[in-house]
């Protein structure tokens, strides 16, 4: 069971470590940009780094079991939520670069 709990709270931190990475960058990306795509992933990261800490806490606190279905209905919302964002995000920033795409000369998208 000790491996469990090891292995739990060393994915938390791995899910922590990427979750603050994303964000970051979309961050900087915002920054650079100011696109609302970028926003939106943001927000997701940032759902995502929530969603992250609240599923792990019953790695680190030992919770009786209303606690924990009230957590994963919580941390199901967030999932939810994030991946919504996420995804919405995602398909702006898409759509942002296919327009450039489909105004340049046609050579020049042969060579990409």
């Amino acid at each position: 069971m000790e491996t469990y709990y090891a292995l739990g709270k060393l994915m938390v931190a791995v899910a922590l470590v990427a979750q603050c990475s994303l964000l970051a960058v979309q961050v900087w990306a915002f920054k650079l940009h100011r696109q609302r795509c970028f926003t939106l992933l943001g927000a997701g990261a940032s759902i995502g780094l929530i969603y992250a800490v609240l599923a792990g806490v019953p790695f680190f606190v030992s919770l009786d079991l209303p606690a924990r279905i009230l957590l994963g209905e919580m941390t199901v919302a967030l999932l939810a939520i994030g991946a919504a964002l996420g995804l919405w995000g995602m398909i702006l920033l898409v759509r942002s670069y296919a327009r450039p795409v489909e105004h340049a000369p046609r050579e020049s998208r042969g060579r990409a």
